[in-house]
């Protein structure tokens, strides 16, 4: 229930914007600027599991809606 609170679309918004953000962290630790995009990549795949197993009713972001906006980065 709290997890499902917490993805909004706000939310979704930051997650996406780290991944797109990544190219511009060449001045980074390349360890530390992979660390972020394998963090950002998993909570992507944990709020993909999370709102595949919630009703629809309950859910402020769908699924559809990510994958359409992480494909777009790719």
């Amino acid at each position: 229930r709290n997890a499902l609170q917490a993805i909004s679309p706000a939310t979704m918004e930051v997650l996406m914007r780290v991944l797109a953000d990544c190219d511009s962290w060449e001045d980074g630790n390349p360890e530390e600027v992979g660390r972020k995009i394998e963090l950002t990549l998993k909570c992507l795949t944990e709020v993909v599991h999370i709102l595949l197993t919630s009703s629809s009713d309950q859910r402020q972001v769908e699924t559809s809606t990510i994958l359409e906006n992480y494909f777009k980065l790719l």
